[in-house]
């Protein structure tokens, strides 16, 4: 099962898994954005889950890990903010 890739709270299908190392501590914007196809400015903040945390949240499909990406357009950072949420969760450079 390869890593789950989460935009937004949707899941990216993608034909290829992608190569990431999952204990890497800092991702670019334009990593992220190549890895979902989608533009650098539309990488706001993102989070790797690993172990019991991915499976929580994702169940079986996060098993492998879980790289969660938000975009600052749908405003889900600004909402996690509002919440207190946002901790766990890095700006993208």
């Amino acid at each position: 099962m390869p890593l789950l890739t989460v935009y937004d709270e949707e899941v990216i299908e993608k034909d290829k898994t992608p190569t990431i190392d999952i204990n890497q501590h800092q991702f670019s914007t334009k990593n992220l954005a190549a890895i979902i196809g989608v533009k650098p400015k539309q990488v706001k903040a993102y989070r790797m889950l690993k172990g019991t945390d991915a499976t929580r949240i994702c169940g079986y499909r996060g098993a492998k890990g879980v790289l969660e990406i938000l975009s600052p357009s749908k405003s889900k950072y600004r909402q996690l903010k509002k919440k207190g949420c946002q901790k766990n969760f890095k700006i993208a450079k």
